[in-house]
């Protein structure tokens, strides 16, 4: 042992903290054989090690998360039908996702992590439900043309997003007024105001002040998060984590998989999906009713892709947006983002890269057979409402790009607007987060998996 490491079991020892147990596993190290093909660990503090060795000599029992009061305080909550349709869907995903958890090979603190996700996941969606059933003429506050982006993930849409973002008759959603840790102590009703709304918002305080401990306590895990997704209060982020309130989480569908295939049979599901997209539409028109844009929403979320006969549904005039890159970049990438989210809650070398691979390709896949069989079957009419982005042509001339998608959908596109573009551009330079590397052998994938799966879609957009 090193000395940082003697000098914590010392004062373990001190405090009379089953300092035995924890010197023996430092020394002779027990748990689950690694898996072979292991995504890297991610090694913490000396605490965090000390931490997780006293949960390996318990047998991995220490704070189990708590499937069984989860499910109670979720059920406990009787929502207006009239204004968020039959929640037994979602309901039913939160059981499944739940059982397949209990059932991964979590770490200790990824378990904390989880006890405080569950905690905060039901307490913002009974506080989304309870203002809208206080407040039903919410549900008569019209969403007009709104903006989707949508396709597979790691094609550009985060810059599109960005861009389009920049227009002042717009407004996007920003994390901390749709992340479900933002308002653990009272949700995420009612919605910020014109008065209030931004830095000086005690949600946005609380969130910040939450990374700022992240950050601190575990700055290897935020690291190689921020390396695929940076979270930052102030930013534009996707409106997938309003469908999170609804447990409807793709990315930790993976650790789900631990269990079973049953969590992926719901996710994949477009038929069970309506009470999910009618509480995303009741959440939009909530933040509207504080804070409204001057002309229409900006929305990004790849998922949307998954389920668009229920955005159509919702949002009738719609103009989507489809980004489209070649798919041997975009599938290891989106695995990376994958691995980077979920890999903190796994112990150490229990993580399967190519488990992660499979999953990652699978998504992919059907977001784009979905994308492909949406465009191929529309009608000309609802045609006229799309637009796909290369990210070639993006990456070339961005400004042009936006330019194009707003003459071609009918948007009023300004001198302002675009200045604020350049000005995004020069402040956000590609990498300024840093850069994660990856390949598809990484993640156990070939080139003959990539021509099999995106056959279709390649022909279609590429």
């Amino acid at each position: 042992m090193d000395t940082d490491t003697q000098q914590a079991v010392a004062l373990l020892a001190a405090l009379g903290v089953g300092a035995v147990y924890v010197t023996y596993k430092l020394t002779h190290p027990v748990g689950v054989v690694p898996v072979q093909h292991a995504t890297p660990p991610l090694r913490g503090g000396v605490v965090v090690q000390i931490l997780e060795a006293i949960d390996a000599v318990l047998g991995h029992r220490l704070l189990p998360v708590p499937a069984e009061d989860t499910l109670k305080r979720a059920r406990a909550l009787v929502a207006n039908p009239e204004n968020f349709g039959d929640q037994t869907e979602p309901l039913r995903g939160l059981e499944i996702w739940l059982d397949g958890i209990s059932r991964a090979p979590t770490s200790l603190i990824g378990r904390v992590f989880l006890r405080m996700f569950c905690g905060n996941i039901v307490a913002t969606r009974k506080s989304v439900i309870d203002y809208v059933d206080r407040n039903p003429s919410i549900r008569d506050i019209p969403i007009r043309r709104p903006i989707i982006i949508t396709g597979l993930y790691r094609t550009g849409s985060t810059l599109l997003y960005s861009l389009l973002a920049c227009d002042p008759n717009t407004r996007g959603t920003y994390l901390w007024e749709i992340y479900h840790a933002t308002g653990k102590a009272t949700g995420l009703a009612p919605p910020a105001n014109e008065q209030d709304w931004g830095e000086q918002h005690p949600r946005y305080q609380a969130l910040q002040k939450s990374f700022s401990k992240l950050r601190g306590f575990l700055p290897h895990i935020w690291k190689d998060i921020s390396a695929s997704h940076p979270l930052m209060p102030e930013a534009l982020d996707e409106d997938l984590y309003i469908l999170w309130h609804q447990f409807l989480n793709p990315q930790f569908g993976l650790m789900a998989s631990e269990g079973g295939q049953a969590y992926e049979d719901w996710l994949y599901d477009p038929t069970n999906k309506e009470a999910a997209y009618l509480y995303h539409k009741r959440f939009l028109q909530m933040l509207t009713s504080g804070k409204a844009p001057k002309s229409h929403w900006t929305l990004k979320a790849p998922n949307h892709g998954l389920f668009l006969d229920e955005i159509n549904k919702n949002y009738p005039d719609a103009s989507l947006i489809f980004t489209h890159r070649t798919v041997e970049q975009t599938v290891p990438s989106f695995c990376r983002l994958l691995e980077s989210t979920v890999k903190m809650f796994y112990r150490d070398s229990c993580l399967d890269r190519r488990k992660v691979g499979r999953y990652g390709l699978h998504h992919m896949k059907e977001i784009a057979a979905r994308v492909t069989a949406f465009q191929k079957s529309a009608s000309a009419s609802d045609m006229k409402r799309v637009q796909n982005v290369s990210y070639k042509q993006l990456m070339a001339d961005p400004i042009a790009e936006v330019r194009r998608l707003y003459e071609q959908l009918g948007y009023e596109y300004s001198a302002e607007f675009e200045k604020n573009m350049r000005q995004w551009l020069d402040d956000n330079p590609q990498g300024k987060h840093g850069r994660a590397s990856y390949s598809l052998a990484d993640f156990g994938i070939s080139q003959e998996d990539i021509d099999l799966n995106f056959a279709d879609y390649n022909k279609q957009f590429l």
